[in-house]
């Protein structure tokens, strides 16, 4: 491409994005809120839908609020990945973190899976050290020991309050935090519409 000078323009490849940090943390805030409505719905459901039904319904309706902007952005461009194998397995830990998340409900009280849930930023925390590359300071794995202490007070492991049916949640952190890794690693290549669809 050329500008109006004829110049040719610089085009920053994928992987040269800037972090974005406040917007970043922003989108998460708004996809907690979506994602707490779902479980809130998903524990009502969890009684007496199997959880792999519920799972199932939530990834037919995610598909038909982004259909349409799968086909506005052209399936054989939006569907096209630069790491399809990475794209799999993403999918593969978000699917197997929804399912093990919703049959946690059918046991435990919403509060206390959500709450053992928050292990998961000390797996992605773990993980991107190894996966990303990244530096991990002591501020920061003194905040996710912190969080890791928390989690265990909920979980209350090795007394009578322990149910087995904590470790469903913290093994969906441990999925979900291995796809949010990948999300960050195919990021470098794919649009967000290509990682969603």
């Amino acid at each position: 491409m050329k500008n109006t000078d004829g110049l040719p323009l610089a085009v920053t490849p994928p992987s040269m994005r800037q972090d974005r940090p406040l917007r970043g943390i922003g989108l998460i805030l708004v996809s907690t809120i979506f994602l707490s409505c779902s479980d809130v719905t998903a524990k009502y459901l969890a009684s007496s839908v199997p959880a792999i039904e519920i799972a199932w319904i939530r990834y037919l309706v995610f598909l038909l609020i982004i259909l349409p902007a799968v086909v506005h952005g052209g399936p054989s461009r939006v569907l096209r990945s630069y790491k399809p194998g990475l794209q799999v397995f993403r999918a593969l830990g978000l699917v197997g973190s929804s399912i093990l998340f919703i049959s946690s409900l059918r046991y435990l009280p919403i509060a206390e899976a959500t709450a053992t849930s928050f292990a998961a930023p000390l797996f992605i925390t773990a993980l991107s050290i190894p996966l990303l590359g990244e530096k991990v300071g002591p501020r920061r794995w003194a905040a996710t020991f912190v969080g890791l202490l928390g989690v265990l007070i909920v979980v209350r492991p090795g007394t009578d309050a322990f149910q087995p049916a904590s470790i469903l949640p913290l093994v969906a952190a441990l999925t979900w935090a291995s796809a949010v890794v990948v999300t960050r690693r195919t990021s470098a290549g794919d649009t967000a519409l290509t990682t969603l669809a």
